[in-house]
């Protein structure tokens, strides 16, 4: 059976203010309303503003759609119950339907099966039937060929193969894509990290459908910073920090209670329809979709989304001038405890005051400014820090004191 433990309560409220200029007439917003998943539970809406022109499933995601004339501020507040999951084989779990069997295992724009990649994923499994075996093999392969690298204006599985890099997205895309040239039924998840100390951010992770397992969870970007961190004996990493489990192998099969699930699934067909625009007029916005040009604001000619997480927005303008886009802030804000955050906060002021506070100690002679810094400094280390990190960061501010303590005396 599936098992869930560390289950935390986490309120969120995700803002986004768009701003839009003269000369666009509409920005039509989608924004994904976060529903239960696999240790995602108990969720709540509490408020969403304003009142959304329609609530939409678009595959199997709950999505409210907003039409702006106007520059405006979109807020949903929500709270759910998130767990750590545990893999564990689950013999009651049904199989897919026939058609979500070929949902998740066709080629898309973004994850591709041409013969490059089923000819690569046959090479990793070598001899090896098994699937769930056959899924671990290929998360080894990724995490260990291919180097993490924050996002660009470069997505798909194509190009994380052959740059040999790429950001949580791309990596995704490359496992997805091996999955399924294997008939494993696999996609990709789009959420948000949500850590204790307010630290946020986008990522996304990958799912594999195992019969007698269900849908299992593979992060192959957080296991890959690990490995990075662990080359430089993990000072100043996320695994201290975000308070990640420090063992790359974890990430398959299981998932940590640090992240909200925003939707499921890449290229998501909407129910309204949208005229066709020349890519050539749209410049700024230009992206690389495994080699074939996408405008970000406008939907694919198929009338797809890429991804939500947790919004998309689609523009119409008066005149086809290249300087008239709309643009958009995106916010989450996590109910963190006062503690964490006042920790958080705390080693980042002292960090911006500890070069001043040298300087005030080498021309006036001053050590107490500087003793305030690294004492809170030392006491950020001991509750916010952990492992190496805090070993570290502890040492070297002791040797500063002592350097104080000698200096004064």
């Amino acid at each position: 059976m599936m098992r869930f433990q560390n289950s935390k309560y986490i309120e969120i409220t995700h803002t986004i203010h768009l701003k839009i200029p003269k000369g666009i007439t509409q920005v039509n917003t989608y924004f994904s309303i976060p529903s239960e998943h696999l240790n995602q539970k108990n969720i709540l809406i509490k408020e969403i503003y304003p009142s959304p022109l329609a609530y939409l499933n678009i595959e199997d995601n709950n999505v409210a759609y907003f039409e702006c004339k106007s520059s405006n501020r979109i807020k949903i507040k929500y709270q759910f119950i998130t767990s750590e999951f545990i893999l564990e084989k689950n013999n009651s779990m049904t199989d897919l339907s026939p058609n979500e069997y070929k949902r998740f295992t066709c080629s898309q724009k973004l994850i591709q099966l041409n013969n490059e990649i089923k000819t690569l994923a046959h090479d990793i499994v070598k001899i090896e039937k098994e699937p769930l075996k056959q899924a671990k093999l290929l998360f080894v392969w990724i995490i260990k060929n291919i180097k993490y690298e924050k996002p660009s204006i470069n997505f798909g599985n194509l190009i994380a193969l052959h740059q040999k890099k790429g950001d949580c997205g791309n990596m995704s895309f490359l496992f997805v894509s091996l999955c399924r040239a294997l008939n494993i039924p696999a996609r990709v998840i789009f959420g948000w990290w949500t850590i204790s100390s307010g630290k946020t951010g986008p990522h996304a992770w990958a799912e594999c459908f195992i019969k007698n397992y269900g849908w299992i969870p593979v992060d192959c970007a957080t296991s890959r910073l690990i490995k990075q961190a662990k080359r430089r004996l993990n000072l100043f990493s996320g695994i201290d920090f975000y308070d990640i489990t420090p063992d790359p192998s974890y990430y398959f099969g299981n998932i940590d209670n640090k992240r909200v699930i925003y939707s499921i699934g890449s290229e998501l067909e909407v129910p309204h329809s949208y005229p066709e625009f020349e890519i050539k007029k749209f410049s700024k916005l230009k992206l690389n979709l495994n080699g074939s040009p996408y405008i970000w604001g406008k939907l694919s000619p198929e009338q797809q989304i890429l991804w939500l997480q947790p919004f998309f927005i689609d523009f119409k303008r008066e005149q086809e001038s290249p300087n008239h886009y709309p643009s958009y802030k995106s916010k989450l804000v996590i109910s963190t405890p006062i503690k964490a955050r006042l920790n958080y906060y705390s080693h980042m002021i002292s960090g911006i005051l500890i070069f001043p506070s040298i300087l005030a100690f080498i021309i006036l002679e001053n050590p107490i400014l500087l003793l305030l810094t690294s004492l809170v400094h030392i006491l950020s280390a001991v509750f916010l820090w952990k492992g190496a990190t805090r070993i570290f960061y502890i040492c070297i501010l002791f040797l500063l004191l002592s350097f104080i303590f000698l200096t004064l005396i």
